[in-house]
């Protein structure tokens, strides 16, 4: 008799588990690739070419869409140390029919430039992830080309992987 009842409050007490939102689904990963150049010497010499990118950590002034064009992209950290990623969500606005292109640049603290783009048709939600630092330094960067041709930052700041509120 016991049993039944250990058994009735053990399935409600997932229930509840499974309705609090203990159980929750992650996001299917993005993909984002990285092209890398190598010249390649004649057979006698065995040299290679490098280029270096040097980028300021400083965060730049942002500039205002027009009220026509505004649409919001937010920026912020996972916070998971074993798999910190920069997460970007398109939120929309009124400008979503004139936006071309929308491109996230991350730099990280160790000197890493990855990219995210968002190319129409854009949906309120859509979502790029970038693999970054656990550190709080990683600089995070997003223009919104038009279809007038006008390319504008939108953002630009640093983005720690793990914030408290």
């Amino acid at each position: 008799m016991k049993f039944r009842y250990l058994v009735a409050m053990l399935a409600i007490l997932t229930a509840f588990a499974f309705i609090a939102g203990c159980a929750q689904n992650t996001p299917p990963p993005t993909q984002t690739t990285t092209a890398t150049t190598v010249a390649t010497p004649p057979p006698v010499q065995t040299t290679v070419q490098t280029t270096a990118v040097v980028t300021t950590s400083t965060p730049a002034p942002v500039q205002t869409l027009p009220k026509i064009y505004a649409v919001d992209v937010q920026v912020g950290g996972n916070g998971l140390t074993i798999d910190p990623k920069i997460i970007a969500t398109f939120r929309g606005g009124q400008g979503i029919n004139f936006v071309t292109k929308i491109d996230v640049i991350l730099t990280r603290n160790d000197g890493v430039v990855e990219t995210a783009v968002f190319t129409p048709p854009l949906s309120v939600g859509d979502v790029r992830e970038l693999p970054s630092t656990t550190s709080n330094d990683n600089r995070v960067e997003v223009y919104v080309s038009l279809s007038t041709g006008e390319r504008y930052k939108i953002f630009d700041e640093m983005v720690p992987f793990r914030s408290f509120h």
